[in-house]
């Protein structure tokens, strides 16, 4: 090991030795609960920071023996960068100057002529250190953010006006005249049998 990487090894062991400590003084963790407070831009996982392209947001209660991705893992595997993590994550839970944010899961939804017909399983993509606190300090009823996403549409060339631009393409309904539009930068367009396209996201 290099004279650097000993350093942030021991380091590291200082902030896992005063996390810690710090646990023996927390009794549970003060959860964000109200939707319209959440500010997703804080975290650092940058598929959850759009807000804007989520069809909605809600948070429920599960009991941690039903969530899919309860961790039961102890909270410090190694002096790795996941332990900083864990410490950092103590910290704020000690502070209780700002609420947590619970774990963080997405529904993803496909919507075939402007009807959502298929919804996918939930899975998390964000929270693991947070869902690990909360089994450590042995909460029996967990809160978390659902957060439900459209991955795809399909719309049946016959029943849609179809327009487009160098920046944008534009569905609008013969029937109803409900529109979609989408950025082409971050939309993908395929045909899928003779009269269906599909308009999926980019990522």
């Amino acid at each position: 090991m290099t004279k650097e990487e000993l350093d942030n090894y021991f380091k590291c062991l200082e902030s896992i030795n005063k996390a810690k400590y710090a646990l023996k003084t927390i009794k549970t963790i003060k959860w964000e609960t109200d939707v319209t407070k959440l500010d997703l831009s804080v975290l650092r996982n940058c598929w959850i920071k759009n807000e804007h392209e989520y069809q909605s947001i809600k948070i429920e209660y599960r009991p941690k023996d039903t969530i899919c991705c309860m961790h039961h893992a102890r909270l410090f595997h190694d002096v790795t960068d996941d332990a900083k993590t864990m410490c950092n994550t103590i910290e704020l839970i000690q502070l209780g100057n700002v609420n947590i944010i619970p774990p963080i899961f997405v529904k993803l939804q496909i919507i075939i002529d402007g009807e959502i017909t298929e919804t996918s399983n939930e899975y998390m993509i964000d929270g693991n250190h947070r869902l690990r606190a909360a089994n450590h300090f042995q909460l029996d009823m967990i809160p978390i953010v659902i957060c439900e996403r459209v991955r795809q549409f399909k719309f049946t060339k016959s029943k849609w006006d179809i327009t487009y631009d160098s920046e944008t393409l534009v569905f609008e309904s013969f029937v109803d005249k409900k529109r979609y539009e989408f950025k082409l930068l971050e939309w993908n367009l395929k045909q899928d049998g003779t009269d269906e396209l599909i308009v999926e996201r980019d990522c």
